[in-house]
């Protein structure tokens, strides 16, 4: 094993809450989105093959029956086993010999200097920590694609390699994008909150209940802000006599009129991840395109409770002895000439939707 790698495996009781994928710290460490955390919790399973039950809820009514006649029987739902399809995930920090000569020196000095050799292991910890993160941040960009797209379609820029699974959603909850004068960007001739009020309609015909939360960016909400249309809503509730380009509408007003239209209050959501390219150039991605706004609602569970939309669902690793979760260790890479050691995460993932239905976006700008 190479130098490094002996390095950070002589030292496993430090690293134990990393390598350990059974510790519950080391999901709790990937909780850091509480909007994803609360509709798409993560869970874990034992097997390669993650084999999920979709239930629906059928709650039909009673029969009326006659006297001395059967009392007929009624499932409380279906519940349907559906297989999906499970990605690999998977990213790694190489040291080279370069690399080793630095601990060489640095462990030299550190004999005078013992905070020198404790910053050295916060880089290699460090190092290692946030390979978690890493894998965590490709998780949240792929369920983010789910939840405003029903699919999930991300063609990796470094490996090539596709991850795609689409969900069978209703129409009516993906509308076609918004065009031409109806363009969130044309402000004196979009209808924003209207826009926002049929697919809340159209998602309460399906589920007889209003979505939980309305989520866009900073940009969308400011555009909604803009409009005429939003401006004379305002000036209507408040009784002024003041022209629509006067008006200004602010986000505690803008709230108000959604909720008199049964809407829940905006989310603003403008969180991001870096994605790294074939040459090594890194690119900020939105995890929610400014162009779109989604709901989020939680779903009725077997018990009759309310349950999550999904869930980032976590598969067994094959390198680590087919245990769920993140598996991170070190490794010595090749010939021990020239010297190259490196530290691997990788997880098996794929982001599972319970109910499909309960998807809903549309896009309010080219």
């Amino acid at each position: 094993m190479g130098v490094i790698a002996d390095f950070l495996n002589n030292r496993l009781p430090q690293l134990q809450k990393l390598v350990d994928t059974t510790n519950q710290d080391v999901v709790n460490g990937m909780l850091d989105d509480p909007l994803l955390d609360e509709y798409f919790p993560i869970q874990t399973y034992p097997d390669f093959k993650i084999l999920f039950l979709k239930f629906k809820n059928v709650a039909a009514i009673a029969s009326i029956v006659g006297f001395e006649g059967e009392i007929p029987g009624t499932r409380t739902g279906n519940i349907t086993e559906a297989e999906l399809e499970v990605f690999k995930l998977g990213i790694a920090h190489h040291y080279t010999e370069n690399l080793l000569i630095m601990m060489h020196e640095y462990e030299q000095r550190a004999q005078a200097v013992p905070a020198l050799m404790a910053q050295l292991k916060n880089i290699l910890f460090g190092s290692i920590d946030d390979l978690k993160p890493r894998l965590n941040g490709l998780m949240k960009l792929m369920v983010w694609q789910v939840l405003t797209t029903g699919t999930c379609d991300y063609l990796d820029p470094r490996t090539k390699v596709r991850a795609r699974i689409a969900y069978d959603t209703e129409p009516t909850l993906f509308p076609t994008a918004l065009a031409t004068t109806r363009r969130w960007s044309q402000p004196t001739t979009a209808t924003g909150v209207q826009d926002l009020v049929n697919l809340m309609e159209a998602y309460y015909l399906i589920h007889r209940r209003f979505p939980d939360k309305l989520v866009m960016s900073r940009t969308a909400v400011n555009k909604l802000l803009a409009q005429d249309s939003t401006r004379t809503l305002a000036i209507a509730r408040t009784v002024s006599a003041a022209t629509t380009s006067q008006y200004v509408v602010g986000r505690d007003l803008l709230n108000m009129l959604l909720m008199d239209r049964q809407l829940p209050p905006i989310e603003e959501y403008d969180r991001s991840v870096v994605v790294e390219n074939a040459d090594g150039t890194t690119t900020n991605t939105r995890l929610i395109p400014d162009n779109r706004f989604l709901f989020l609602s939680k779903m009725m569970g077997s018990n009759g409770q309310m349950t999550s939309m999904g869930e980032r669902s976590l598969g067994a690793v094959p390198s680590n002895s087919m245990k769920p979760g993140i598996f991170v260790f070190a490794e010595q890479v090749g010939s021990k000439e020239p010297p190259v050691d490196r530290s691997v995460g990788v997880c098996t993932f794929v982001p599972a939707v319970y109910d499909s239905r309960c998807l809903s976006s549309q896009q309010i700008d080219s």
